[in-house]
């Protein structure tokens, strides 16, 4: 009795389960709740942008004429100065000994031909003489003159009107020709550098107008046109360096702050989409499409230029095609989808 009971159990057991499994597998999936966008063509500006940095138009390194000891410093970093006014002030035992020599060699000179003129008259003195001491005093004032502008010379003035941007020397200091002083800036006339690729030079000529925003000044624009392309190129980029003209300077605006440079190019007509839709793989570049049977693909696609509203789509596209903008995270090739407003 026993016996017989347990297949029956066995059978029942096994007719419950498959009963419980072919209900699980014919219970559909409801589709994946996404939003679509529909492909359509509208005036498209595009712009290439470009990091520069900000440089002065002029920028000058004042250095020492001659060795000598630094004395004094006339001005602090930071500072406006214009033209002619004085920075600081130099020592040189040698240039002052020159000075003094080349005084009292003059002074002599001036003697003895004044004393000489006096008797020229009379005949006592030779016109070959004469001559000689002439030649004497005009070189000894050409000494004088050298001396003198040496003397100057230890009085260092900005070249320009500007604002000290570095000091690079402290008072008491032994400075050797030619060691570097002061930097002076322009801060009036400033101008971004830009490093463009070879294959982007072409797009722009001189005049080019473009948008500029300096991250560092908050989200402000400025505007400025191209006034310099580069001739040569950097021999790892393949760049050129080109340079800008701000049409105007805020007064917070820096030497070496970051700046954002785009080119704006005339409006046309071109498919854009929003830059949140595309993905990339190993493959390159896609979107999610939904096709007419409501099932979704990807879809690839060539971009452009970046727009004001998006990104431009070169190829890849059609007009009234359906791109998925919202449920992307949701959805996998071939997946049936509802679309939702």
């Amino acid at each position: 009795m026993k016996n017989s009971l347990i297949p029956a159990i066995l059978l029942a057991a096994m007719a419950i389960s498959c009963k419980g499994d072919n209900s699980k597998t014919a219970a559909p999936k409801d589709p994946v709740k996404v939003k679509v966008i529909r492909v359509e063509k509208q005036a498209a500006q595009s712009n290439k942008t470009y990091v520069g940095r900000v440089e002065s138009a002029t920028d000058i390194n004042i250095s020492s004429p001659f060795s000598a000891k630094l004395v004094s410093i006339k001005v602090k970093p930071g500072q406006k100065v214009k033209k002619g006014d004085i920075l600081a002030e130099l020592y040189s035992e040698h240039i002052e000994t020159m000075f003094t020599s080349a005084q009292a060699t003059v002074n002599q000179a001036q003697d003895a031909y004044d004393r000489l003129l006096k008797v020229k008259d009379n005949g006592s003195v030779s016109e070959l003489k004469m001559v000689e001491v002439q030649t004497q005093l005009s070189k000894a004032q050409a000494a004088l003159r050298s001396a003198t502008k040496s003397k100057e010379d230890c009085i260092i003035k900005a070249p320009m009107n500007g604002t000290v941007g570095e000091i690079k020397a402290k008072i008491g200091e032994d400075l050797s020709a030619m060691q570097q002083i002061f930097r002076l800036i322009d801060l009036e006339r400033l101008e971004i550098s830009i490093d463009v690729p070879e294959m982007e030079l072409s797009l722009y000529g001189k005049g080019s107008e473009a948008l500029v925003c300096v991250p560092a000044l908050g989200e402000d624009t400025l505007y400025a046109k191209l006034i310099e392309k580069g001739v040569s190129s950097s021999v790892l980029g393949h760049s050129y360096k080109c340079k800008l003209s701000l049409n105007s300077c805020p007064e917070d605006l820096r030497p070496g702050m970051i700046a954002k440079v785009s080119f704006c190019k005339e409006e046309q007509e071109a498919v854009v989409i929003p830059s949140s839709v595309v993905r990339r793989d190993g493959q390159g570049t896609y979107l999610w499409l939904v096709d007419d049977d409501l099932t979704v693909r990807k879809g690839r696609i060539v971009t452009g230029d970046f727009s004001g509203s998006g990104v431009i789509v070169e190829s890849g596209l059609q007009v009234g095609d359906r791109v998925v903008c919202e449920g992307m995270s949701k959805i996998s090739t071939g997946m049936r989808v509802s679309i939702t407003e």
